[in-house]
C-alpha cells in the first residue's frame, strides 16, 4: 500500500532527524495561524509521539495547496474524459452501421469496446488516485458492467411496455 510505504519511509527519516521534524511541526502550526509560542508548545507535545508526528507531517504534505486541483481543471478533465471515453461505443456502432468492412454484431462490438474503455479509464483513475491500477480497472469494469446490465434490463422492460 502506497500510504503505508510513505509512512514507513517518513518514519525512518524521522528516527534520524527528529529535531528537523519538530521545526517542521512548528512551521506547520505557525502557517495555520498559531502564535510562535503556541506553535512551540504544540510541537513539543506532538514530537513526543512519533506516529502522531508523522501523521501530522504527511497530512500537511497531502493537503498542501500544491496538491489541490482547481474546480475548473477538474471539471474540464471530467468533460474531456466523458467525451473521449463516451464516444468509443458509438464509434463501434457507427462502423457496423455504415458497413465499413466489419461483419460483426454492433451490440457485441460496442460491449467489448466499452469494457476495454472502462478498464483503461479505471487504470488511469488508479494512477491519479495513487491506488493499484489493476484493482481500480477491475473495480471500474465491475461497476460499469453492472450499471450497463441494469440499464439494458430497464430498456428491455420499457420496450415491452411500449409494445403493449
Amino acid at each position: 500500500d502506497l500510504e503505508e510505504t510513505e509512512f514507513l519511509e517518513t518514519m525512518k527519516d524521522y528516527e534520524s532527524h527528529a529535531p528537523r521534524y519538530k521545526n517542521k511541526l512548528k512551521s506547520l502550526f505557525t502557517k495555520r495561524g498559531f502564535s510562535p509560542k503556541e506553535s512551540e508548545t504544540l510541537s513539543n507535545l506532538i514530537i513526543t509521539n512519533s506516529q502522531t508526528t508523522i501523521d501530522f507531517i504527511l497530512l500537511d504534505q497531502n493537503t498542501s495547496e500544491s496538491n489541490v486541483i482547481s474546480p475548473f481543471k477538474s471539471a474540464f478533465y471530467t468533460f474531456v474524459a466523458f467525451t473521449f471515453f463516451g464516444i468509443v461505443p458509438l464509434v463501434a456502432d457507427t462502423f457496423v452501421t455504415l458497413g465499413l468492412g466489419i461483419n460483426v454484431d454492433g451490440f457485441l462490438m460496442a460491449s467489448i469496446l466499452t469494457g476495454l474503455t472502462l478498464f483503461c479509464l479505471g487504470a488511469l483513475r488508479g494512477k491519479f488516485t495513487r491506488r493499484s491500477a489493476l484493482n481500480s480497472a477491475i473495480e471500474m469494469v465491475a461497476i460499469g458492467g453492472f450499471a450497463s446490465i441494469v440499464a439494458y434490463m430497464i430498456g428491455y422492460w420499457m420496450s415491452g411496455i411500449k409494445e403493449n
